[in-house]
């Protein structure tokens, strides 16, 4: 393995931020006037390369961790609950990571009970010719590489095929941490096909050949075609992983130690089509992000495609795998913003509705959706939050333990210099 390192660098620029005094209550959906400047935050980074913020999590002492992609390298930034970077976090709030002169990004992270932080995606150029390779990463709660875990605090795999990455992660109470990984493989014409698997680290960064049918890996089962973008864990242990098989949005779910689970769905995969007659002409969906309601119905969001455009969809299910009839429209709902649109995360709130950040007509969008899969016309303008032109490019979202609802982004498409957060109230 070539030799690692941390590499940390310093941020260009941070918005600062303001107090929102001499202003009334603010209505559902506005932005916190007591976060960032009028409820925004930007950093920005030396601009080279890609920059965009890809997953966000709140820690139980309100400090807000941010992690991704900047100048081409992972990065992950700590805020204070006011949006102010945390000095006492990395570099001035900030680490970037590198393992020699590779690139990488970040796509999910976790925090253990400790305060630790692992973070799952993928390294460039690691390899003779260049292919990139999953990769987990594990942070201190002072945002340096962990030493304890893999080497130098950071994983790497490469699995069957020629390149590979992490789509997610989820850690299990034992500090187990369960992964979606895929990995592209050519046949002998040349065609590249690829596979999403799920594997397990133990909680020092090694292989847990006990997990799944396949020395420690269990193919998701979502066939040809299939793709799996995010996992939850259930309160009993069981995994889910939601993504596409068959054009249908799909939800697979695993025992703990990674066998598929018979009882749910068909054998252990449930599915759900979309569009006006799904079981003559389903439209292609997919899944981008699943939770578990407390009832142990599980919710889905993601995107169906049109004949002009997509629709940012929803799909319900009974805690056995079949569509919720008591949900939306038999189980699904579509929002049809009249242009391309997609939900890519969502989180669930205390009184049962759902908050979904994705694209649409402007860019980034928040939604939220009554417990029946209705718009909330009590939030923003007829559930529609008002994002400004700061931030526009999607990332991720979570809900801060006052039910405030922070969201990340960056500024621009492909080479933007600036990660945004937002912080709407509840």
């Amino acid at each position: 393995m070539l030799p690692l390192c941390g590499v940390l660098l310093a941020l260009v620029a941070v918005a600062g931020c303001g107090d929102g005094s001499g202003e009334g209550p603010r209505p559902a959906g506005a932005l916190d006037p007591t976060f960032g400047r009028s409820g925004v935050v930007t950093t920005a980074f030396p601009p080279a390369g890609r920059t965009l913020p890809t997953a966000v999590l709140v820690q139980p002492d309100g400090k807000i961790v941010v992690a991704g992609v900047a100048s081409n390298r992972m990065v992950i930034a700590r805020y204070e609950p006011n949006g102010i970077l945390d000095a006492g976090f990395g570099t001035a709030g900030v680490t970037m990571t590198g393992v020699g002169t590779a690139t990488g990004t970040i796509v999910e992270i976790a925090l253990l009970p400790d305060g630790r932080v692992v973070a799952a995606g993928w390294l460039d150029g690691q390899h003779d010719f260049g292919e990139r390779v999953f990769a987990l990463v594990r942070y201190t709660p002072l945002g340096v590489l962990d030493a304890t875990f893999g080497t130098e605090g950071i994983v790497t795999t490469q699995f069957a095929g020629f390149t590979s990455h992490a789509a997610t992660v989820v850690l299990q109470p034992d500090g187990k941490i369960v992964a979606v990984a895929s990995f592209e493989v050519a046949d002998g014409n040349g065609v590249e096909s690829t596979f999403y698997t799920l594997v397990r680290y133990d909680a020092d960064g090694e292989r847990d050949a006990t997990f799944g049918n396949n020395g420690g890996q269990q193919d998701l089962g979502f066939g040809p075609g299939g793709l799996g973008s995010a996992i939850a864990s259930q309160p009993d242990g069981r995994l889910l992983v939601v993504g596409r098989a068959m054009d249908d949005i799909a939800v697979g779910r695993y025992t703990a130690d990674g066998r598929r689970d018979a009882a749910f769905g068909d054998g252990g995969i449930a599915l759900a089509g979309i569009g006006p007659n799904p079981a003559i002409v389903p439209l292609p969906a997919s899944g981008k992000a699943v939770a578990v309601l407390p009832d142990g119905k599980i919710l889905v969001t993601g995107t169906a495609l049109t004949r002009s455009s997509s629709e940012l969809s929803l799909a319900r299910f009974t805690s056995t795998g079949a569509l919720d009839a008591s949900f939306g429209d038999s189980g699904t709902v579509e929002t049809d913003f009249g242009v391309r649109a997609e939900g890519a995360d969502m989180a669930l709130q205390a009184d049962g509705k759902v908050v979904v950040v994705g694209s649409g007509p402007q860019g980034l969008i928040v939604v939220r959706f009554a417990p029946d899969g209705a718009f909330d016309s009590t939030f923003g303008d007829g559930g529609v939050a008002s994002v400004p032109s700061a931030v526009r490019v999607l990332g991720a979202m979570a809900l801060q333990p006052d039910g405030k609802i922070v969201v990340v982004g960056a500024s621009e498409a492909s080479t933007g210099a600036s990660f945004g957060i937002l912080r709407f109230l509840p």
